[in-house]
């Protein structure tokens, strides 16, 4: 039982959801790059340095706050040493990416260690960039774009080609990030916290994240018409449903569901298609 509580503390520590975002971001550069399957050593460094950033990013709220850590109705103290121990943790964590990333894709490097950089900025509890705005927001543009950069460049590439994918992917998430700000405002407000959504009216928020969602899907359907056309209406589809839903929805988190559900479905249908399952 103590060591069962002891693995349900740690896990308790890492959204799993966002390890999958994280973990995406070169894996889809890619495959959108090379049109096929990611190799297993991109797999490996992305999965390091994105448990590396989930991680992180829970040790460093917690130090600022312990509620900001919490997930759920799950309340946890994390001792001094065990504190420094997961921050070791985490450290070997980005080295063993970087190091993966130096073995095995030079071209990817410089952009891979921008990704740990930018993340690290973001986590540290002293900076604190999110009551910073807009460093935030901008460490939120920087990091996924650099990261897709360093996968899509993975095997090599040319840099000119794959930049348009780092920004969709950057403007995906920072409209993602705008949406959460909002959907946390209240509890960011207990925690003594203020961020973009209380500097910010609730309108302007919205209008702020369509527009980053809008940038993004209307690019991506713009990229995907040079491969196949009927991606780039599926894509085009998927702009009109994350634009009218946020422009109908208020509620921030049932909003989420929808334009996380409909990305989700794009990135699933591009998928098979590039891997052959799939034939228009």
């Amino acid at each position: 039982m103590f060591f069962k509580r002891k693995i349900k503390k740690l896990t308790g520590l890492i959204s799993f959801f966002d390890l999958l975002v994280f973990s995406s971001f070169p894996l889809i550069g890619y495959f959108l790059s090379h049109k096929k399957l990611f190799p297993s050593s991109l797999i490996f460094t992305s999965f390091f340095i994105a448990l590396a950033i989930a991680l992180e990013n829970r040790v460093e709220g917690y130090k600022i706050n312990p509620k900001d850590s919490q997930r759920g109705n799950l309340p946890f103290f994390i001792s001094p040493n065990h504190l420094f121990y997961l921050k070791l943790f985490y450290l070997s964590l980005y080295f063993s990416g970087a190091l993966l990333t130096f073995i095995f894709s030079k071209s990817s490097l410089i952009w891979i260690l921008l990704s740990i950089i930018f993340a690290i900025l973001y986590n540290n509890n002293k900076i604190n960039p999110k009551k910073r705005p807009p460093l935030d927001s901008i460490l939120h543009l920087l990091g996924p774009f650099s990261f897709t950069i360093g996968g899509s460049l993975w095997d090599g590439g040319s840099l000119k080609k794959v930049l348009p994918f780092g920004v969709v992917f950057s403007f995906l998430f920072t409209a993602g990030y705008w949406n959460h700000l909002y959907l946390d405002k209240k509890r960011d407000e207990e925690m003594g916290i203020k961020t973009m959504a209380h500097i910010l009216n609730p309108k302007t928020l919205r209008v702020g994240t369509l527009i980053f969602f809008s940038l993004a899907d209307l690019l991506l359907s713009f990229l995907l018409y040079k491969e196949l056309w009927i991606l780039s209406i599926i894509a085009a589809f998927v702009f009109l449903t994350t634009f009218f839903s946020g422009l109908i929805i208020k509620n921030p988190k049932k909003y989420r569901k929808i334009y996380r559900t409909a990305h989700l479905f794009l990135l699933i249908i591009i998928f098979f298609y590039f891997t052959g399952f799939l034939k228009f």
